[in-house]
């Protein structure tokens, strides 16, 4: 449900949330800042986090939604930073358990259908 929801507004996905960004963007930032190795971030969106990764990391992201992943990917390009995206759930990540030193995720699970189920309950 969620999916079809962000790919129709995925184009003007960053206007909507323009007056929010200047409380966000900085928590973002922060939150971004302390990642270390391998990083996941889940509901990478439109890659609005992309530009506080520190240069060392290996980064992987994901979400949902297809049309946001292609801001994103786009996003990353502009900035010159390599992000292996994919396409996946918060609930059923298509990772090893262990694989990351990092995990971010930021404004995310208020959309997450189960985020119990994500954060690894049942």
């Amino acid at each position: 449900m969620y999916r079809g929801k962000y790919n129709r507004i995925a184009g003007f996905y960053e206007l909507l949330e323009r007056p929010l960004d200047r409380f966000f963007n900085p928590l973002r930032g922060r939150a971004v800042s302390l990642a270390r190795g391998r990083t996941l971030e889940i509901g990478v969106g439109t890659g609005k986090t992309l530009r506080y990764y520190p240069p060392d990391i290996e980064l992987y992201a994901v979400d949902g939604s297809e049309k946001m992943l292609e801001i994103a990917k786009k996003r990353a390009k502009e900035l010159g930073i390599d992000v292996k995206f994919r396409v996946a759930e918060a609930e059923s990540l298509p990772f090893p358990n262990d694989y990351f030193d990092t995990v971010i995720s930021s404004f995310v699970f208020c959309t997450v259908p189960n985020p119990k189920r994500a954060m690894g309950g049942k």
